[in-house]
């Protein structure tokens, strides 16, 4: 079995899957990725440059009007290629509405495609008004600070086009339950429906927190990691760890990670020496000392895969509803707890059950620890996007 993704640049998580996909499945799988930098890769995500998975380097463009981007000789790739499976993203499966002839080519060699959907921004069919002009709805960082009806009209469009492109897909792989309700909403059948959840190289992660098990907290220290952007909600945390220091004068707040809002937020913290930022760390070891350093694991925003990355070093977490990765492996008061999104004392307050008891937040974070090792993990997801592959070989071929 042949199976290529699109991709607007491998991640470090991505590269993980198509690893295990590769060498414990035996699927032969390739990655079709912008030839320079992709307008639909997120500012400020770190790719890999170096890996071993079959990359092929693809032209992007942006379409005219609704400014898209798209690959200009997917085409070509295909035909060379001739994969069995084609598993494609956001925005480049808008590609398949506008490009007649790509939609030929997938025809005549018969490959069966897979939309890879990041679900947290699409609503329902029905409710894309009400989901639009609601905190649910993280779009650009001019629409989160000031959405208008320009901005709906454009949101309105693009979602009305994407329900033409999730009924054409022989099979969908989401990362959240709740996919399954809103891609269904667009007439696509539930069979055709797989959830996946989502995993870092979860491998990598377990065999360095063996090797640094020795290693604890001297003090209580929370930790962000991730890019520095607005909806990460950096400033919401240090927010919460200045009230909290006051009664928890050891109390201190690692900041991992690079962005936008580096300066701001070094500014914003620059009265208190016991915030620490640290940058952007990539090596996997090096980051694992950072997480075994921590006592509580800290979403204040939108996110996802740090929690897991956070959980295989055995740490308690603290989030709010973000991109939904989050609800297969935090459990409230079982491993961690929620705050209401954006609320300053309902963050302090959860932050806090976990601070005031050793017992309990050593307890979390040996469950989340083995959430990792027994549920949700590389290993884990790679078989079920399996499941989805196979789903769509035993399809009767196209017309």
């Amino acid at each position: 079995m042949k199976v290529l993704f699109t991709f607007p640049g491998l991640a470090h998580y991505l590269t993980a899957l198509l690893t295990r996909l590769r060498d414990d499945e035996g699927i032969k799988v390739g990655a079709i990725v912008p030839g320079a930098y992709s307008r639909a890769r997120g500012e400020g995500v770190h790719v890999n440059e170096n890996t071993s998975i079959n990359t092929f380097r693809a032209a992007e463009s942006k379409r005219f009007l609704i400014g898209k981007s798209y690959f200009m000789n997917l085409s070509v790739v295909l035909e060379n290629e001739k994969p069995d499976i084609l598993v494609i993203g956001w925005p480049y499966a808008l590609d398949l509405i506008f490009n007649a002839h790509l939609r030929k080519v997938i025809r005549k060699n018969n490959i069966k495609l897979i939309y890879k959907g990041i679900p947290f921004n699409l609503p329902p069919s029905n409710k894309i008004r009400s989901f639009y002009f609601s905190d649910k709805y993280t779009g650009s960082e001019a629409e989160q600070s000031r959405k208008t009806i320009a901005g709906f009209l454009k949101f309105y469009l693009i979602t009305k086009l994407r329900g033409f492109y999730l009924r054409m897909a022989d099979a969908h792989v989401f990362y959240i339950d709740e996919a399954v309700k809103t891609v269904a909403s667009y007439g696509v059948a539930k069979e055709k429906i797989f959830i996946t959840y989502n995993s870092p190289d979860t491998d990598t992660h377990l065999e360095i927190e063996e090797k640094l098990k020795d290693i604890n907290p001297d003090h209580p220290n929370l930790l962000h990691v991730g890019r520095l952007v607005r909806w990460k909600r950096v400033d919401l945390l240090i927010a919460a760890y200045r009230k909290l220091k006051l009664k928890y004068p050891k109390l201190t707040l690692t900041i991992v990670g690079d962005g936008p809002e580096d300066l701001y937020l070094r500014h914003f913290a620059s009265d208190d020496k016991d915030i620490i930022f640290l940058g952007s760390i990539y090596d996997p070891m090096e980051l694992g000392k950072v997480f075994k350093s921590a006592s509580i694991y800290v979403l204040a925003g939108m996110g996802g895969l740090s929690i897991n990355e956070a959980m295989c070093y055995g740490l308690p977490v603290v989030c709010s509803v973000a991109d939904g990765t989050e609800k297969a492996i935090v459990r409230a008061d079982y491993n961690g707890y929620y705050f209401e999104r954006n609320n300053l004392n309902s963050l302090c307050n959860s932050i806090e059950l976990l601070l005031q008891d050793e017992n309990k937040m050593k307890l979390f974070g040996e469950r989340s620890l083995q959430i990792i090792k027994e549920e949700i993990n590389i290993q884990t997801v790679s078989k079920r996007y399996v499941k989805a592959f196979e789903y769509v070989m035993n399809l009767p071929a196209k017309n």
